[in-house]
């Protein structure tokens, strides 16, 4: 049965499909992370397993806000277009972040939406980005 917040299992080709985004993120991750406003604002992000279970489970609240229950609860009215819905206030979260991030987490939240629609679960976009951020993090501290 179909959880309604999609809350469901992912299946291999979702996996494969967080596995290249991530691929493909590493090259803006690398630029951002040496621009002096990702690495002051992110460098108060703590390398320690507090950190990382506090900012994990700070991304499966996102994750499940916008793309569980937004995605998923408009969906049922709005079809595709829930997709748009719920990148517009995912974007605007983003605000007091540097402003190189606005852009990018429209598009994000644009990406996350598609791949979750199609896979009605919101764990693909919750994988791409924790482990994603984890790895952004790291290179903002190592760079």
């Amino acid at each position: 049965m179909e959880n309604p917040i999609g809350l469901n299992r992912i299946n291999r080709k979702d996996l494969y499909i967080v596995f290249l985004l991530l691929i493909l993120s590493l090259p803006l991750s690398i630029l951002a992370a040496r621009i002096p406003s990702f690495k002051n604002y992110y460098m108060n992000y703590p390398l320690t397993p507090v950190g990382m279970f506090d900012r994990a489970f700070g991304l499966f609240v996102t994750e499940l806000l916008f793309r569980g229950f937004f995605l998923f609860g408009f969906s049922r009215k709005f079809g595709r277009w829930s997709i748009i819905i719920q990148d517009v206030p995912y974007t605007l979260f983003h605000i007091g972040k540097p402003i190189l991030e606005i852009p990018y987490a429209a598009f994000a939240g644009i990406m996350f939406g598609s791949i979750n629609y199609r896979s009605k679960s919101f764990l693909p976009s919750f994988l791409v980005h924790v482990i994603g951020s984890e790895i952004f993090i790291i290179m903002v501290h190592l760079l």
